[in-house]
């Protein structure tokens, strides 16, 4: 699974940039007659979820490039991390972007806490692959 990273990472990074495009050239057609405050706020919230979403992005193809050379079953659950958090956090922030739907707002530190915790599994898993191996006899 971790080796699906190679894939679903890019995937990430796609949506991430064509949504990046969209907030800058089309969202303010589609959120309408606004203030010119609510709109910067609204881009400022489009722009967080975007770059969580493309950081995440990178980080997966990484993780996924770890799993052609290391097996290592974290791997799997640090993919499953970054895409589920991203999902969640970046989902909820762009849904909250466009809807103006504030309860999303409490959604979002929980795909947070989901990348949070995928973070902390590549530190194990980097750790992990920095320790001298125990001679089997």
């Amino acid at each position: 699974m971790a080796k699906h990273g190679l894939w679903i990472g890019p995937l990430m990074g796609l949506f991430a940039v064509i949504l990046g495009a969209f907030g800058a050239h089309g969202i303010e057609r589609i959120l309408g007659e606004i203030s010119a405050d609510e709109l910067e706020s609204k881009l400022r919230v489009w722009q967080v979820a975007d770059r969580y979403l493309m950081y995440h992005a990178i980080v997966t193809f990484v993780v996924g490039m770890m799993g052609q050379f290391n097996r290592h079953k974290v791997l799997v659950w640090i993919v499953g991390c970054f895409v589920v958090g991203s999902l969640i956090f970046s989902g909820a922030l762009f849904t909250l972007a466009l809807t103006g739907m504030t309860w999303l707002g409490m959604v979002a530190p929980v795909g947070g806490t989901i990348q949070i915790i995928g973070w902390a599994l590549l530190v194990f898993a980097g750790y992990q692959a920095t320790m001298p191996r125990k001679k089997k006899k």
